[in-house]
């Protein structure tokens, strides 16, 4: 053991030195922190516990960033480490577990039953992510320490995973920040033969994720519940709530189908830090993957050793470590014994174990690796996610943004093959054939060619050229004799922002969540104005008011003034009643109705004058499931137990999917005074043979009893209904713009406006009466 942690103590010193010259000087000046004082301590029979006064940061660029605070092992037998320990903090406390101090040397080679003379630990201020902490910069610490003697290091014997070894259909899904996942992709879980008790490992949460537990990537089969306290029980129930722990922290989860329970408790880490997805991987011969030097086993990191873990190897397998899955960086070396260290170098041998096995691989780039019978750790994957690359055939573009590696793919038509991109600068491409250069197409030798005009196509020729923009390129091989080539500029074909935020120049695109329902990226708005805009063209855009609040939605006019409501916003148009507005409460969920809606979308609801929050009206099937969440984020959501149509029902953050009473079209309205929500069908929509007497087009509520549309082009006769159902409706006689006339609802005749061909509509559900009148911007 004595030899492992040599060599690795010498890798450390020496990474520390060149790192502290190349970067603690030119980015991080101890001498511009204050130092974290320690207070009093104790050494208990489970941790280590110590008082602290913080430290602060005076570099002039990071004053309001708040340091963390952890124990750190800075000294072993009298020889400098730097190593953070896992660490409770409450602001004026520490606590570090006995068990994560040995978790934290066995890192350095230390195992289970190994007596160290003498460790001491320090109060850290760093300025660092904890998990990316890497023991060199960004961090001060106090000049007080805690000394342990004869510590004892003492590891958990066996894996808490070592019954876990069935695949499962069961999965988590949720809010997973650290995997990009908001509620549409799944972590794997990993079962006992029974299939009864499930365990997800090593999963990073932070304080706002939620999630819940699923079967089948599917939501016919879910589990939720209330979480207690880390390695408590608690009840889990089908379509319960969603589950928060609450607290940045990496966590094993755990399902007992049995009994209807679930329990999170820290992830079993035996190699602590290394959480880090690292650009080491393994490569070789390895008989169990179906891998022979064509894939990669990936690695992690704490930043300084990285870790293959679990890894089942053959007798006669081979591998060595590579980074970037490239050959550049690849080391290799003679393998001695388990649990020794041994030099690695670049170019080196294939290392081979020689015998059947399953075991922990260790690199540390500084030139050691070490390899050690499994410590049974593990982590669990991103499932359901990104598809395998498909084959490239036919003829596709190659160079496009300077990457000749990656072809850009065409469809193909009766022999005309088209392909799109967005090129960032100037750029050169060509075309070739699957993926190969045997066949390919270019420009006549040092010719030029006319944007949005054919021209020949040379088997072989010159790169093809355009500037900065948006390109539609067309190989035409219908003709085998005289083959051509077209490049065109692409016009965008849906709806933007644009404003003072982005100079008036480059568009924000906004992407189409429902039908005739556009939502834009959160972006920094401000007040010097901003308008939206079809086609990256001004020949069509909307402006108009500036709404007096987020969330409130006014009338879009063609050309109408700039909005100059500023922050970080998502804009919203809705072309089918001609209303912009920003998205703050959103509908979320499973709304088949809607092709490709999901919980990744929102449907946006107008904040009205009565302090309530109106949805755009969604049809439900009767398995739909749905919820509301604030800004586009899991970190506050309401569901709830919803009650009859058109009665309000209490809900929660983090409450229960809300399923419609029974399958139809409803309105979402949430008060958040009372914390309730209803399934209105009191809603008023445009219908006639503008849109063949089968489409609703849904008015705005102003939350006064009127409803309302505008700039609506309508020909021919139309009505007015309610709930999407011909039981209520509302017909009359125009008589000309801004009059109101009685809204008849009793047999009234088809409304028929002859003399405007765009128009506003306000339907006054307290005085009956409706009225047209012109756009105003």
């Amino acid at each position: 053991m004595k030899k492992i942690f040599s060599i690795l103590f010498a890798g450390l010193v020496g990474l520390m030195a060149t790192s502290c010259l190349q970067e603690r000087l030119t980015t991080f000046d101890p001498a511009h922190a204050d130092a974290p004082v320690l207070g009093a301590s104790e050494i208990g029979a489970k941790a280590v516990t110590v008082t602290y006064t913080p430290g602060a940061f005076n570099m002039g660029f990071n004053e309001k960033i708040a340091p963390k605070h952890v124990l750190a092992l800075v000294d072993v037998d009298g020889h400098a480490v730097s190593k953070i320990v896992t660490t409770a903090d409450d602001g004026t406390t520490l606590s570090a577990t006995l068990l994560n101090i040995s978790k934290t040397l066995a890192t350095l080679g230390f195992q289970d039953g190994d007596v160290i003379p003498s460790i001491q630990l320090a109060v850290r201020a760093t300025m660092q992510n904890l998990s990316q902490d890497n023991g060199v910069n960004g961090f001060v610490d106090s000049e007080g320490r805690v000394t342990l003697n004869n510590f004892q290091v003492s590891l958990p014997q066996g894996s808490p995973y070592a019954d876990y070894t069935e695949a499962t259909t069961w999965t988590v899904i949720g809010d997973l920040s650290n995997y990009d996942i908001s509620w549409n992709g799944d972590l794997e879980m990993f079962a006992t033969a029974d299939g009864e008790h499930l365990v997800a490992k090593a999963v990073k949460l932070a304080a706002g994720d939620a999630f819940k537990f699923r079967k089948d990537e599917a939501w016919a089969e879910n589990f939720g519940g209330e979480f207690t306290s880390l390695g408590s029980d608690f009840s889990v129930t089908k379509d319960g709530s969603n589950i928060t722990v609450g607290a940045d922290g990496i966590y094993d989860l755990w399902l007992d189908l049995s009994n209807n329970t679930a329990m999170v408790t820290d992830a079993y880490l035996p190699y602590p830090g290394c959480t880090q997805a690292s650009e080491w991987t393994v490569i070789g011969d390895l008989s169990n993957y179906g891998i022979s030097w064509n894939g990669d086993l990936a690695m992690t990191t704490d930043g300084t050793i990285h870790v293959a873990q679990g890894i089942k190897l053959a007798a006669g397998d081979a591998f060595k470590f590579r980074k970037d899955l490239a050959w550049t960086v690849n080391f290799g070396g003679e393998f001695g014994s388990l649990g020794s260290a041994f030099t690695v170098t670049q170019d080196g041998s294939n290392i081979s174990v020689g015998a059947d096995g399953v075991y922990d691989l260790i690199l540390d780039p500084t030139g050691t690796a070490t390899i050690v019978e499994t410590l049974g750790g593990g982590v669990s994957g991103k499932i359901g996610g990104e598809p395998e690359p498909p084959t490239v055939t036919g003829w596709n573009l190659i160079g496009v943004n300077g990457d000749w590696n990656n072809d850009v793919i065409a469809s193909e038509k009766d022999g005309v093959w088209t392909a799109s991109f967005e090129a960032a600068e100037a750029t050169t491409f060509k075309w070739r054939k699957d993926a190969d250069w045997a066949e390919n197409y270019g420009l006549e030798k040092g010719g030029t060619y006319t944007v949005g005009e054919p021209f020949a196509a040379v088997a072989g020729g010159d790169d093809i050229p355009v500037e900065a923009g948006s390109w539609t390129v067309v190989l035409d091989l219908s003709n085998a004799d005289a083959p051509t080539i077209t490049v065109s500029e692409t016009k965008a074909s849906g709806w933007s922002v644009i404003g003072d935020f982005n100079g008036w120049g480059a568009d924000a695109d906004m992407t189409q969540v429902a039908p005739g329902i556009w939502i834009s990226d959160e972006l920094e708005l401000n007040e010097n104005g901003w308008k939206v805009r079809f086609g990256h063209d001004w020949a069509v855009n909307r402006g108009g008011a500036t709404p007096t609040a987020a969330g409130e939605f006014v009338a879009a006019y063609p050309g109408g003034d700039d909005i100059k409501l500023g922050g970080k916003m998502r804009v919203v148009f809705n072309e089918n009643n001609q209303t912009i507005g920003t998205l703050v409460w959103g509908v979320v969920g499973k709304i088949s109705a809607i092709e490709g809606f999901s919980w990744n979308n929102d449907i946006p609801m107008n904040l009205a004058s009565d302090g309530k929050w109106y949805s755009v009206p969604v049809t439900l099937a009767a398995d739909d499931e749905i919820k509301i969440r604030y800004m586009a984020a899991w970190a506050d959501d309401r569901g709830g137990d919803a009650a009859a149509a058109d009665e309000a029902f209490a809900v929660t953050k983090g409450g229960s999917n809300i399923k419609a009473p029974k399958a139809g079209t409803y309105m979402v309205v949430y008060d958040p005074a009372a914390e309730t929500i209803t399934l209105s069908t009191d809603f008023w929509s445009l219908i006639g043979e503008f849109n063949g007497w089968s489409g609703d087009r849904f008015l705005l509520p102003a939350g006064d009893g009127k409803w309302s549309a505008f700039s609506q082009e309508i020909s021919g006769g139309w009505k007015i209904r309610k709930g999407a159902d011909w039981t209520v409706s509302a017909g009359g006689t125009y008589a000309e713009a801004g009059v109101a006339f009685e809204a008849v609802t009793d047999n009234g005749s088809n409304i028929s406006v002859t003399d405007l061909t765009r128009f506003d509509v306000v339907y006054d559900t307290a005085a009956g009466t409706i009225t047209v009148s012109k756009p105003v911007k």
